[in-house]
């Protein structure tokens, strides 16, 4: 089964982590069968990369947890929604809701998402979220 793989964020500091997270894992070896996309702030725009996916892992930047952790989000109910003052305007919360509620999100979905700060966290950081991702694929925990 194929993996795509959404780096959401943006090329501002800290909100670029998961995209640095997401060139690391490309850099690390990926199966062939993963594909990496950065996106950059993608609001709905997010069900339509997700589309035609069996399988999607998402990563997002997040300041509600320590930077250089990684969290895997169990529900949805856990994501917070964008903040009015956020640039995102339109979140990763408000959109997967959307598709969840449009039967539009993939058959599995994971998302994860990785404390940020206001910088980027430091490369050794990026390489060992990097790593635990990518043993988190090979065992077939990145896709539930």
């Amino acid at each position: 089964m194929s993996l795509r793989i959404l780096c959401i964020g943006s090329p501002f500091g800290g909100d670029a982590t998961a995209w640095a997270v997401g060139e690391q894992l490309i850099e690390l070896g990926l199966p062939k069968t993963c594909e990496v996309r950065l996106l950059d702030r993608p609001g709905m725009r997010l069900l339509e990369a997700m589309q035609g996916a069996a399988a999607v892992l998402l990563l997002d930047a997040s300041q509600d947890i320590a930077p250089g952790r990684l969290h895997r989000v169990e529900s949805l109910d856990e994501l917070q929604p964008a903040s009015p003052r956020s640039s995102h305007g339109i979140g990763v919360a408000e959109a997967l809701r959307l598709a969840e509620r449009l039967g539009r999100l993939p058959a599995r979905l994971s998302v994860y998402a990785i404390g940020a700060g206001a910088t980027l966290p430091p490369a050794s950081t990026l390489a060992a979220l990097a790593a635990q991702l990518l043993e988190e694929i090979k065992k077939g925990r990145g896709q539930t």
